[in-house]
């Protein structure tokens, strides 16, 4: 639940709708509390993005440090240098640099790809000068060796070269519900293709530096004896855990360790899951997706009613045929009648 984060949200948060967090057996893994706490393990969340991820053996993530949730950017336009700030449910970055992170989203809303798409971007500009910055203190620190401090021909031709190099940058959409723009499937995924190879039928992306994945819960449909890998435990605490009323027998460490800390405490108070500006977003998208159903609705009906004042006319146009064909009927008859008097 990724919010672009104001203090007039921070004022209307106590108000705001809250997900059950605490239930049987199990916190709730898809409130906010509870996600953070499945999760709250590096050897947890490096076994959860490797399961998801689908990488290859030898690109599974050897380690990762978790980051700070709020990234801050200053608007050169807004009036006063405006700061704004993005909270993530949870961002990390893994040994070899690649920043990841992970949302869950409990409802759907009005232009919610786009919301998707706002956050990989927030984020990758964000490791972008994470990586530029931990570069210059490389070159800082082995300028400081040398004497005299001066960088290689290559060296410096190396650095002017990877001016725009981007971070891998990875965004997990933990959603419980179906996203609309992907596909029947449980896991799906997002990148950067190009329109003619596609067309040629080469799905190999131009780029992997941006790459969104999505869970869907309500797609996912395996019971508690199907479970063939760790992606489908994940998938399974993520949708089962609030409801079951046993704890779950789990063979994978990382997993079980997650669920020792989801375990229900009374210690946990529910808390706001969302901002105001999410909240306002999906009552508004209601509200309008009402307003078109009802719209809808009174034109069907009104389409019905032409029907039938339609059919209600051509039924009287052919009984008025049928009592002309019956008047003429009986002038006949009555006209084979008098010539057979005769």
């Amino acid at each position: 639940m990724t919010e672009k984060h104001t203090v007039e949200n921070e004022k209307n948060e106590s108000t705001l709708p809250q997900e059950p967090v605490s239930g049987g057996v199990y916190d709730n893994p898809l409130s906010d509390a509870g996600f953070k706490k499945l999760l709250a393990s590096a050897k947890s969340l490096t076994n959860f993005l490797n399961s998801v991820m689908h990488l290859d053996k030898e690109r599974e993530i050897a380690s990762l440090k978790f980051k700070t949730k709020r990234i801050t950017y200053q608007s050169e336009d807004a009036e006063g240098g405006e700061k704004e700030t993005w909270c993530f449910d949870i961002r990390a970055q893994t040994r070899d640099g690649r920043a990841v992170d992970i949302e869950v989203q409990n409802r759907c809303h009005h232009f919610f790809s786009d919301r998707v798409l706002t956050y990989g971007s927030a984020l990758m500009l964000k490791a972008k000068a994470e990586l530029d910055k931990t570069r210059e203190e490389e070159t800082k620190k082995k300028l400081a060796s040398r004497e005299p401090p001066v960088l290689t021909v290559d060296e410096k031709r190396d650095i002017r070269s990877r001016a725009y190099e981007l971070p891998e940058t990875v965004c997990v959409w933990v959603c419980n519900f179906p996203v609309p723009e992907t596909s029947t499937e449980t896991w799906d995924d997002w990148m950067l293709y190009s329109g003619n190879e596609l067309k040629k039928g080469s799905l190999l992306p131009i780029s992997d530096r941006i790459k969104y994945i999505f869970l869907q819960l309500p797609n996912f449909n395996k019971g508690a004896d199907e479970l063939s890998t760790d992606e489908d435990q994940w998938i399974y605490v993520l949708k089962h855990a609030f409801a079951s009323a046993a704890e779950f027998d789990i063979k994978n460490d990382a997993v079980t360790e997650a669920l020792e800390r989801l375990k229900s405490s009374e210690k946990d108070e529910d808390k706001p899951v969302m901002t105001k500006k999410e909240r306002d977003c999906i009552i508004a998208s209601l509200e309008i997706d009402a307003e078109k159903a009802r719209e809808k609705a009174e034109r069907l009906e009104k389409q019905l009613a032409d029907k039938d004042a339609e059919n209600a006319a051509k039924d009287a146009e052919n009984a008025s045929l049928a009592a002309e064909n019956a008047s003429q009927a009986a002038r006949i008859k009555e006209l084979e009648a008098a010539l057979a008097a005769k």
